[in-house]
This record gives structure tokens, C-alpha cells and sequence, in this order.
């Protein structure tokens, strides 16, 4: 790269290549596409040799893959300690796993009316041993792209499974487990046959069982997808749409996906009764799961005003701050025993 003066020029001419390989390709009457991601390194100051800068083109390379492909991008320092930073990840990712580092809490979903507990969702936290806890939203992502969330997923499931048939052989009152799965995790070819082992693993009838799913899970192979879905719910496990009117909120798919439950996203929660916006557009997604005969849960209550505006507009099952933090799986049980307790009828 010595003898670009202007590194535009660089520039234009890998662009220059990226627009070249864009257009498709004919082959035995196929069209086939073919789309370019170069890393760019310039001697000196990215290496002063050519392994250095190769490893570095290299790195750059995938900077701009994971940018959505069809890019160029120039090495940088800091893009070299992200990816050394990722690297670093993805292996403690794999030793977390091996060594049990992580755990679950259940956040309680209630019923507005009576304050009782009708579900808990299953939340991953990781305790790394050195850096403590790491936050989901920082490993999740990096475990979808490196494809170690089908194990993580797995473990997950396993666990929830397992602690909900430890609660129902307690004789505390039955509540609808809820885990998160990934996009990643719904596009392996044998997850159904996943989910039904851990299900059969445990003794955990079906319908004990809710798997929570993001609109934009259903973006790419849709029909892929909604043939699984339908196939879960043909044997029992409970769909809901989670973080819905965040993505691609349609109800042209919405009614036609075996879902049993919409979840208000937060975003919207956080917003009510003050931001006239978002009290309107709760009251729409309330207003669909009616119509469409859907249960609803509004997730992301902290407040009494929130409280008071959701059950004012019936929206029934809710969960958040106002009733409840992620908690152990001990403290869910002390709480279901006191409403045991606490019930008129014992």
C-alpha cells in the first residue's frame, strides 16, 4: 500500500471490486451470486511486514462481515483489540459451560388482580470467576454468532425443565415456565426433538413449558420456523411472541403462527401512563390479543401508576420490578409457599 499517497484512492478501488463481483453470474442457466468483504492494512503503521499485515487485512476482512458483508474496512488498533477481546470471549464462553459458571433466576409474572405467581421466566446470569458477573447483553450476542448458544440454549432448557418438576413435586401450585430462544437456536434441524427430551427428561408435561420468541426470529426462513412452531405446539409447549410491536409486528403473521401469548415489550411499559404515545400503543396491543383470543402479559412494571393503567385496560398477567427482581429458585419457592399459606382455602 506503500504507493498510495491518498488513501481514497485505496478506497475507490475496493469499491471499484466490491461493485465489479455484485452483479450475478450465469452458470448452467443458475444465477449465482458472489459478494466481496476486504481488509485493508497500510504499510507502516499497520504492521512492517508482510504477515503482520496480512493478519491484519485479515482481521479487518471480518470487521467487515460482520458489518453485513459487502464492504471494505481498514485495520485499526481498536478493531484488533475487539477482535482479540472477542476471541477472549468466545473461548471463557466455551470454559463457562464446561465449568458451570452459569445460573438461573426466575422473574415472577403474576396475575394484576390477585398478586399471584402464574409463571416465572428463566433468566441466564454468567459468574465469571475472575471478572464476576457478566451482563446477558453483553455474551448473548457473541454466543448467537459463534454458535455456542445451542449449548448454552440446551443447558438453559435442561435447567428450567428440571426446576419446575423440583416445584411440582413440592406440591407448590402449578406456574407456566418461561425460556428464551434464540433465532439460532429454532433454526437447528433437530430442536423440536430438544425441546421434547429435556420435557421427557424430567417428567415435565408440555404445557408447564413456554418458549419465548422475538418477532425478528421469524424473519429469515419463515417457513422453515412456523413449521417448527407448529409442531411444538402440537405437542403441548406454550409459544409466546416476546418484545412484541418492537420489530415486525404484523398480524397478517400474527394470526396465522401458533402463538398462545403476546408480551408487551418494556419499552413501551416504561413509557405509560405519561407518554400519550406509549399508552396508545399498549392499548392497540392489548386490544389484538383480545382480539385474536391471545393471552397478554406486559412486561417491565415498576410502578404503581403502570400497575394501576394495565389493569385499568385489562391487560391481567404482568411482571417487573413492582412485583419482583430476578430471583434463586429458593426464594420462588418461599414466595409460592406463602401464598399457599396465605390462600382461604387451606
Amino acid at each position: 500500500m506503500r504507493g498510495y499517497a491518498n488513501l481514497t484512492r485505496v478506497a475507490e478501488t475496493a469499491q471499484r471490486l466490491i461493485d465489479e463481483l455484485d452483479p450475478p453470474f450465469l452458470v448452467n442457466e443458475h444465477e449465482l451470486r458472489v459478494t466481496a468483504s476486504i481488509g485493508i492494512s497500510v504499510y507502516p503503521q499497520d504492521g512492517p511486514d508482510i504477515v503482520t499485515l496480512l493478519k491484519n487485512a485479515d482481521t479487518a476482512m471480518y470487521q467487515a462481515k460482520a458489518e453485513g458483508g459487502r464492504a471494505f474496512h481498514f485495520f485499526t488498533e481498536e478493531m484488533n483489540a475487539r477482535v482479540l477481546n472477542r476471541v477472549t470471549l468466545d473461548k471463557n464462553l466455551h470454559l463457562a459451560l464446561e465449568h458451570q459458571e452459569f445460573v438461573l433466576l426466575y422473574q415472577p409474572q403474576v396475575d394484576g388482580a390477585s398478586g399471584q405467581i402464574t409463571g416465572v421466566e428463566a433468566l441466564i446470569r454468567w459468574h465469571h470467576p475472575q471478572q464476576g458477573e457478566i451482563s446477558p447483553a453483553q455474551f448473548i450476542p457473541a454466543a448467537e454468532e459463534s454458535g455456542i448458544i445451542n449449548g448454552i440454549g440446551d443447558w438453559v432448557l435442561n435447567q428450567a425443565c428440571l426446576q419446575t418438576r423440583r416445584w411440582l413435586d413440592l406440591g407448590l401450585p402449578e406456574l407456566t415456565m418461561a425460556v428464551n430462544i434464540s433465532a439460532v437456536q429454532l433454526r437447528q434441524p433437530n430442536f423440536v426433538d430438544k425441546v421434547m427430551a429435556a420435557l421427557s427428561r424430567h417428567g415435565l408435561p408440555a404445557e408447564y413449558l413456554e418458549l419465548e420468541i422475538t418477532e425478528s426470529a421469524l424473519i429469515r426462513d419463515t417457513q422453515r420456523i412456523v413449521r417448527i412452531l407448529n409442531e411444538l405446539r402440537q405437542q403441548g409447549v406454550r409459544l409466546s411472541v416476546d418484545d412484541f410491536g418492537t420489530g415486525y409486528s404484523s398480524l397478517a403473521y400474527l394470526k396465522n403462527l401458533p402463538f398462545d401469548k403476546i408480551k408487551i415489550d418494556q419499552s413501551f411499559i416504561r413509557g405509560i401512563p405519561e407518554r400519550e404515545d406509549d399508552a396508545a400503543i399498549t392499548e392497540v396491543i392489548i386490544g389484538i390479543a383480545k382480539s385474536l383470543k391471545m393471552e397478554l402479559i406486559a412486561e417491565g412494571v415498576e410502578t404503581e401508576e403502570q400497575y394501576a393503567f394495565l389493569l385499568q385496560h385489562h391487560c391481567q398477567q404482568m411482571q417487573g420490578f413492582f412485583f419482583g427482581k430476578p430471583m434463586p429458585a429458593a426464594v420462588i419457592e418461599q414466595r409460592l409457599r406463602q401464598s399457599v399459606e396465605a390462600s382461604p382455602d387451606q
